[in-house]
C-alpha cells in the first residue's frame, strides 16, 4: 500500500517497533517491583498484603488512616519513569477497587483523598480514566516465572492480585484468569507484524489475512484453557466483584474533576479485535447500543493503542483486493474467538445471575451482535 494513511501507519511501526514483537504488551516486561532506593517500595509491600487485608473488616479504616502519602506521585515524572508510573497505577488502581468493592462490607461511595489524589494524577499522566482497567489488570500486571521462557500461561505469574484462590492444583484462579489474557496478547503480536509488513508492501494481502486468521485461532486455543484452573462460581462470587466499575454517585476526594460512571475491567478494552475490525472495515449498526459502548471502551485503552487504532481506521477498504477464501478465513477465526468468549461469559456470569450486564458494563448480547456483524461482512 502506498497511500498517505499507510505511510502514517508505517511511520508508527518504525517509531514503535515493539508492537511487531510484543503486540499490545509493553516493549519490556512490566516492572515487578520498585527499585530498592525508591520510597515507593512501600507500595509493593502494601500490594503484597492486599489479599490478606481484604479479609479484615477494618481494611477501609486502615487505608484511610495509614495508606500512601498523596505526594508520592512526584516520583513518577518524565518518560524515563514510564515503567514505574505503570506499576504505580497498577498498585493504586487495585487499592481503589479494593476499597470501593470490599466483599461482605457495606457499600461506599467516596474514595478518600490519600488514594484518590495520586490515582487521578497517575491516570492523568497516562491519559486514561482513574480506575482499574484491562491495562492495569493484565497488560502491566505479569512477570515470567522463567525469565528466559516464553509468554505462555504456565510460565506467567501476576504482580498484583486481589485474592488468594488456589484450585485443586494449587494454582491461584485469579492469577490464571489474568495470565490467560496476557498470553493471548503475546500471540497477537503476529497480527501487528503482519499488518506492518502489509502496509510496508513487504507481504501480499491474502497471505497476511491467512496469517492473521491462524494467529486468531492460536489465541482462541489459549482462551479455551480458562476452565483448566478457574471455577465459574469462584470467579462470580469473588474476584469478579473487585473488577467492576464505579457507578454514578461515586465521589473521588481529588482536586481534579472525575466523571462517573467509570467502566470496570473487561476484555472489551483489549485492542486486538478492534484493530482487526478497523483493518477489515467491518460495519457496525449505528442503531446498536453496542456502538457507543465499543467507542467508550477505547477511552480505557493506553493512549498509544488508541493512536494506532485511529491510524488503522484511516486505512482504505481492502475488501475488494482480497480473495473470498482469505477474507472469510480471518472473519471466521474472529467469529470463533467471539463465540468462545460469549460462551465463557454465559458460563461464568449469566448462568449465575439474572443480571444482564457484563463485568465492564457491557450489555448482555453485545458479543452476539458482534458475531452477526462479522457474518454480514463475509464475502
Amino acid at each position: 500500500m502506498s497511500d498517505a494513511a499507510s505511510t502514517r501507519l508505517t511511520r508508527f511501526f518504525d517509531t514503535h517497533p515493539s508492537y511487531r514483537t510484543s503486540g499490545f504488551l509493553p516493549a519490556e516486561d512490566p516492572l515487578p517491583a520498585f527499585p530498592e532506593h525508591s520510597g515507593l517500595r512501600l507500595l509493593d509491600k502494601a500490594g503484597s498484603q492486599l489479599p490478606d487485608l481484604l479479609r479484615d473488616p477494618g481494611l477501609r479504616l486502615h487505608m484511610r488512616e495509614n495508606f500512601w502519602p498523596a505526594h508520592w506521585f512526584e516520583y513518577c515524572v518524565g518518560p524515563e519513569y514510564l515503567s514505574e508510573l505503570r506499576l504505580y497505577y497498577v498498585r493504586l488502581a487495585f487499592a481503589a477497587s479494593a476499597y470501593m468493592h470490599q466483599l461482605n462490607q457495606p457499600t461506599v461511595t467516596v474514595l478518600p483523598r490519600n488514594i484518590a489524589i495520586p490515582l487521578v494524577h497517575a491516570a492523568h499522566l497516562l491519559a486514561r480514566p482513574p480506575i482499574l482497567s484491562y491495562d492495569a489488570y493484565a497488560l502491566y500486571n505479569w512477570r515470567r516465572i522463567d525469565p528466559d521462557g516464553p509468554i505462555v500461561p504456565d510460565n506467567l505469574a501476576t504482580i498484583q492480585n486481589f485474592m488468594h484462590l488456589p484450585d485443586a492444583h494449587g494454582i491461584n484462579q485469579e492469577t490464571w484468569f489474568i495470565v490467560i489474557h496476557v498470553a493471548i496478547e503475546a500471540i497477537a503480536a503476529h497480527i501487528l507484524d503482519a499488518l506492518a509488513r502489509f502496509v510496508k508492501g513487504e507481504s501480499e494481502l491474502n497471505g497476511v489475512l491467512y496469517e492473521m486468521a491462524e494467529t486468531v485461532h492460536d489465541m482462541n486455543r489459549v482462551q479455551a484453557r480458562i476452565p483448566e484452573h478457574m471455577d465459574p462460581m469462584v470467579y462470580y462470587q469473588t474476584f469478579r466483584h473487585y473488577i467492576q466499575g464505579f457507578p454514578e454517585g461515586t465521589v473521588y476526594e481529588s482536586e481534579r474533576q472525575v466523571t462517573f460512571p467509570l467502566r470496570g475491567e473487561t476484555g472489551a478494552q483489549s485492542s486486538i479485535m478492534p484493530l482487526l475490525t478497523a483493518f477489515l472495515k467491518i460495519h457496525h449498526n449505528p442503531q446498536s447500543p453496542m456502538v457507543q459502548m465499543l467507542a467508550d471502551m477505547r477511552n480505557y485503552m493506553p493512549a498509544e493503542h488508541r493512536a494506532l487504532l485511529a491510524l488503522v481506521d484511516a486505512l482504505p477498504n481492502i475488501k475488494h483486493q482480497a480473495s473470498k477464501r482469505a477474507w472469510n478465513s480471518l472473519i471466521d477465526a474472529m467469529i470463533a474467538f467471539n463465540e468462545r468468549h460469549a460462551g465463557n461469559a454465559d458460563r461464568y456470569i449469566y448462568q449465575r445471575t439474572d443480571n444482564t450486564t457484563g463485568t465492564g458494563g457491557t450489555p448482555r448480547g453485545w458479543l452476539t451482535d458482534l458475531i452477526d456483524e462479522r457474518r454480514a461482512a463475509k464475502k
